[in-house]
């Protein structure tokens, strides 16, 4: 006997884009939501994808947005909605079923214009026992997209996250949900999005690369020892967790809300006082004050990727939990790489002057154009 599916299958991909004009996270996220409901005759569902994210799917810039037939132009985003949507595999026990769009309309959102589809599947006689999702359809859009997919049916929402290499998900009905594996797709999610996130990755690192030395009669020394570095590390790497971590959670959960443009300029402006703490040192040694203060900001940032998904109750507490780990993992590889070469070249004058001062001055030009994109919404860096 077949155990009783619930009667919501629910679909959210998230997307992460080169879209700069998005103000959606640190390296700039496009947002789709797709909310599929189960029942034992057909399938029936909503999608809905950001204007902005259709206009950087059909390789439309902010000029050719302002310049276009405004017509022509909309007729142009609808119809790759409906081809998206269109594009969708659903299947049921092997078979396909063919979606159709009843309705579509545009409503504002804190964040600009939206498209809703709304759309249904034929019916079908039996109870199914086995549910596939393809969304490879959604990485035409962009190959960068990362899509959370949920699917109800045993009081628990089933989770993974899809991707341009992964954008599946196959799942026997009759059966609960692995707990385990839901776990391990959001943990690979943080690790992926720390790696990824460059404006993240440049904020450790400017903390990362006075590390390795001290503060010593006006000038940084070398000589310093390797306990003390390790110490040192500890303090910055704990100090950016703790923070990250509480803010992270506090935003998931919707008890600190704040504005995601004002939060990325943040982010990028924190990296360009890291960097600069590097040539003229304010903090010196005590880099993990710097850490924990820009950490709180960072880890709203990292809470978009968790916010944008629809997630909640136990279902947002685990994906809250296996991506603050991911995030961790993903932290700490960097810095197991980092800071032995570090250490290794820290007395040399290449590393003073080049690393140290040279690349801090590169993070501050490229931190200071991340800031001034997200502030003024224009595009200039591809990343």
């Amino acid at each position: 006997m077949t155990p009783p599916m619930d009667p919501n299958a629910c679909v959210y991909p998230m997307t992460r884009s080169r879209w700069m004009g998005s103000v959606n996270s640190s390296a700039s996220h496009a947002t789709a939501a797709t909310n599929s409901t189960l029942t034992p005759t057909n399938v029936s569902g909503r999608w809905e994808i950001k204007l902005r994210d259709l206009q950087h799917a059909l390789g439309l810039d902010k000029t050719d947005t302002l310049t276009a037939n405004p017509q022509d132009l909309r007729l142009r985003q609808e119809a790759l909605g409906l081809d998206t949507v269109a594009g969708l595999v659903l299947r049921l026990d092997d078979k396909r079923l063919p979606l159709r769009v009843d309705d579509e309309q545009w409503e504002p959102r804190p964040d600009g214009e939206s498209l809703i589809l709304t759309f249904q599947s034929g019916p079908w006689l039996a109870r199914p026992s086995r549910f596939t999702f393809n969304g490879q359809i959604l990485f035409a859009l962009d190959p960068q997209m990362r899509c959370i997919m949920r699917l109800k049916y045993w009081g628990e929402p089933q989770q993974t996250v899809l991707s341009e290499s992964n954008p599946r998900l196959d799942i026997t009905l009759a059966a609960p949900p692995s707990k385990f594996q839901q776990l391990l797709a959001f943990i690979r999610e943080g690790i992926w999005h720390i790696w990824t996130g460059y404006d993240h990755i440049l904020f450790l690192i400017a903390l990362l690369l006075p590390a390795v030395l001290a503060w010593h009669q006006q000038h940084w020394d070398g000589t310093v020892k390797f306990r003390a570095v390790i110490i040192n590390v500890l303090k910055i790497v704990t100090a950016f967790t703790l923070a990250h971590s509480l803010t992270l959670a506090l935003a998931s959960l919707k008890i600190v809300v704040l504005p995601t443009r004002w939060v990325e300029s943040v982010i990028a402006g924190s990296v360009v006082i890291a960097a600069m703490n590097n040539l003229v040192p304010l903090f010196r040694e005590r880099g993990w004050i710097v850490a924990c203060g820009f950490g709180l900001i960072h880890g709203f940032g990292f809470a978009n990727v968790l916010n944008e998904a629809g997630l909640s109750g136990g279902s947002l507490v685990m994906a809250l939990i296996g991506f603050n780990v991911g995030v961790e993992i993903g932290q700490l590889a960097i810095v197991s790489v980092f800071v032995p070469l570090a250490y290794h070249f820290r007395q040399t004058t290449a590393y003073r002057t080049f690393a140290l001062r040279g690349g801090s001055v590169v993070v501050i030009a490229v931190a200071a154009i991340w800031m001034a994109e997200r502030m003024f919404d224009f595009k200039v860096l591809p990343f």
